[in-house]
């Protein structure tokens, strides 16, 4: 008497002899299948690759422009295409300006918009305006270099990088300040450092000056940054009818001597901090 493992396998030979002249028969049948499968999906490769360089070739240009989403004006940092075919979204990564009665910044945020599946879109216009339809939906929009909210923020944008230096600045000073007050209290009856004591209190006291100058100059970023990023929340309409003038802001001349002097210093420093070393050697 057969098993059930024996009639299966039976049932399984006489499948395939049964099946194998229908695939001989059709073979030419699957191959154009296959090949017609293989072309859709070329097609669909190549109708994506264009809808991504259509949407790369209209933002490239956009890069570094000044921008407002909602309340905040900003700066399009970067640009990419994101997602898979029938899902690509442009996405545009912002820095914008917030200040308050203690700080002005930078922070980041990004806005997705969705591409229109229509490759070559570029030749009629239809990818842009369908970008441009989708930042108005979120409130976005880009700002004419000419505008006076451009030079305002391109004023703050500077004025926000002077206020990140002060402040490292002051930490690197207060270091420095440590180190030479540590080779000073190594430099008493060593042969070595004694004779520089008067330089090192006089590097003291430069370390002093400098850090009074450079809280000076935080003092007046910190200002700057925070009364521009308070006229770029007035309302657009009233923004035009106030006599600003952006480039009035953008005297940093004094910080610029000032990051020069600090640089002397801290090479000075460096000075010190190698016979302390080699002191210690």
């Amino acid at each position: 008497m057969s098993s059930p493992e024996s009639k299966s396998c039976v049932w399984i030979v006489l499948g395939a002899l049964v099946a194998l002249p229908i695939l001989i028969a059709l073979w030419p049948l699957f191959l154009i299948g296959g090949l017609l499968a293989l072309g859709v999906w070329g097609v669909i490769a190549y109708l994506d690759l264009m809808v991504v360089q259509d949407a790369t070739a209209w933002a490239d240009p956009l890069l570094g422009r000044i921008c407002r989403l909602g309340h905040h004006h900003g700066l399009i940092k970067q640009l990419q295409v994101r997602g898979e075919w029938g899902k690509r979204q442009l996405v545009l990564d912002l820095k914008l300006l917030e200040g308050d009665d203690t700080d002005a910044r930078l922070f980041d945020r990004d806005i997705h918009l969705p591409l229109s599946q229509h490759p070559g879109s570029m030749a009629n216009v239809g990818l842009a305006a369908s970008l441009r339809r989708r930042m108005r939906e979120q409130d976005f929009e880009l700002i004419n270099h000419l505008a006076v909210e451009a030079q305002a923020m391109q004023s703050a944008i500077g004025w926000i990088e002077e206020l990140n230096w002060s402040r490292q600045a002051l930490t690197t000073l207060g270091q420095m300040e440590m180190d030479v007050q540590e080779t000073l209290d190594l430099a008493p009856g060593n042969a070595l450092l004694e004779p520089a004591i008067p330089q090192l209190q006089e590097a003291q006291r430069r370390i002093h000056a400098e850090r009074s100058q450079i809280e000076e100059g935080l003092d007046e970023a910190l200002d700057r940054s925070q009364q521009l990023a308070e006229f770029l929340t007035v309302p657009a309409s009233v923004r035009r009818m106030l006599n600003f003038d952006p480039t009035s802001f953008d005297n940093r001349t004094r910080l610029k001597d000032l990051r020069r002097s600090f640089n002397d210093l801290v090479l000075l420093n460096d000075t010190f901090r190698e016979l302390s070393e080699q002191k210690l050697v």
